[in-house]
């Protein structure tokens, strides 16, 4: 960052660099059986990098309830379970 900068500057930089970007969805898939998770899953333990999320109803922990997973091996590749 230059002098001057300040984090809510560098977040509006970010922000329009990501909104700008292109987003290819084509390697995305939905796993709906375990043939195609355990497949996911030996990818990331091979890769040794994966991102991870959960989705639930709420943001609350006491409320919320699971109803899906997403896992990421690599920009752009990417599953929802």
């Amino acid at each position: 960052p230059k002098e001057g900068d300040t984090p809510s500057l560098l977040s509006a930089l970010r922000f329009e660099d990501a909104t700008a970007s292109k987003i290819d969805t084509s390697a995305y898939v939905s796993i709906r059986d375990t043939a195609v998770l355990k497949a996911w899953v030996a990818e990331a333990m091979e890769t040794g990098i994966v991102a991870f999320d959960t989705e639930t109803t709420s943001a609350d922990p006491m409320q919320a309830e699971l109803i899906g997973l997403s896992i990421a091996t690599a920009p752009g590749r990417a599953a929802y379970v």
